[in-house]
């Protein structure tokens, strides 16, 4: 039996990972692999092409894998929004808790081609079907995209008490500082 992925030209990738990108509100990194490599790449047997992409609107990045050997689809998508990378991914009290918070935000927009993922980095993986549709692809990055901005607003309502703490610790320095003089 021919594999699904073996029928398939790289202009097959380069045009679906185009459209993936196409008014998305996500841009590939610096750092990717062009898109005409990332479609030759995915079009040699056992090979996998990767772009990575960065969200305008958040700290979030999807990596696209082309094509998806193990789910047998032309692409899995991951979004990656860690708080802080070096946060470790661990069960219990607080950070179990950001885990579950994580989840439950990806979790309301489960479908059978997106689950959310109980992860301090990873926040969910989506499977592009061969079959997919022009729909398909938008609404699933129109998905990506809103769940980027809700994790990007529990990170920033995280961080802005420190934040606030911080600042406010730094003006009653200053104003030690200046009462020493």
């Amino acid at each position: 039996m021919t594999a699904p992925h073996s029928t398939y030209e790289p202009q097959f990738y380069h045009r679906l990972v185009s459209d993936l990108l196409a008014d998305s509100g996500w841009r590939p990194r610096p750092e990717t692999d062009p898109l005409d490599a990332v479609a030759q790449r995915a079009a040699i047997d056992d090979s996998i092409g990767e772009l990575r992409a960065q969200h305008l609107d958040s700290d979030a990045t999807l990596t696209l894998l082309v094509p998806d050997y193990r789910s047998e689809t032309a692409a899995r998508v991951l979004l990656d929004h860690p708080l802080d990378e070096r946060i470790p991914n661990e069960e219990g009290r607080f950070i179990g808790q950001f885990r579950q918070t994580r989840e439950q935000i990806a979790g309301q927009y489960r479908t059978e081609h997106l689950q959310p993922i109980a992860d301090t980095s990873l926040v969910c993986r989506a499977h592009i079907p061969y079959d997919h549709d022009p729909q398909f692809l938008e609404t699933t990055m129109t998905t990506l995209s809103t769940i980027a901005g809700r994790i990007q607003r529990l990170h920033d309502d995280m961080r802005e008490p420190l934040l606030s703490a911080d600042t406010e610790t730094m003006r009653r320095d200053q104003t030690a500082g200046s009462t020493d003089e």
